[in-house]
């Protein structure tokens, strides 16, 4: 069994499970005016055919001071730039990363998106192959300052993702650092 049979039918079998129920509910009375009304002190109303109905709030809870951890700011730089063809990071670079590899360390709910990046010059696997070089090396740093591997997700790009205009090659030889925070790391 391929994976397009297999999509489709699990695609089948979950509409001919949702079909009735959206049926059901699109073919429904409308909810009785003593339930728009909130006929009773304990949350229930009667329609005149004696059904009970539970009158549902839909306010949202109120959040206390205190009660969700306060935002961490990650570090503030983005993009690192790499010279024509190649994949080396600079010093300079190097030192641009170790406050993420802080923040990644004191933060181990987040989760850093290394995507490399490569100019339109070059074939388009010399391009695939490069954009990956760069990312890698970036990981391998942040993974030679302690973080750890599950904290990391290297993409490559190529040339398919230009900033801007594809002919400024300058700006398109490039790695980005995106942050993500558990939500995304419990869905990998």
């Amino acid at each position: 069994m391929n994976a397009r049979h297999t999509r489709q039918t699990i695609f089948h079998t979950c509409t001919a499970a949702a079909l009735p129920l959206v049926l059901m509910i699109g073919c429904s009375e409308p909810a009785p005016v003593a339930l728009e009304r909130g006929a009773t002190d304990n949350g229930i109303a009667v329609d005149g055919n004696g059904l009970h109905y539970l009158n549902v709030m839909t306010t949202a809870p109120s959040v206390q001071n205190g009660s969700q951890p306060a935002p961490v700011a990650a570090p503030t730089t983005p993009v690192l730039y790499f010279a024509t063809d190649k994949d080396v990071v600079t010093p300079e670079d190097a030192d641009k990363l170790k406050p993420h590899a802080e923040f990644l360390l004191q933060n181990a709910r987040y989760v850093l998106h290394v995507s490399g990046h490569a100019d339109e010059r070059g074939t388009p696997l010399h391009n695939a192959d490069l954009s990956a070089r760069r990312a890698r090396q970036v990981a391998a740093l942040l993974a030679a300052f302690g973080v750890p591997a599950a904290q990391i997700n290297v993409a490559s790009f190529g040339a398919n993702r230009p900033v801007g205009d594809p002919h400024r090659w300058d700006e398109n030889r490039r790695v980005e650092l995106l942050y993500a925070d558990d939500y995304v790391l419990s869905a990998r």
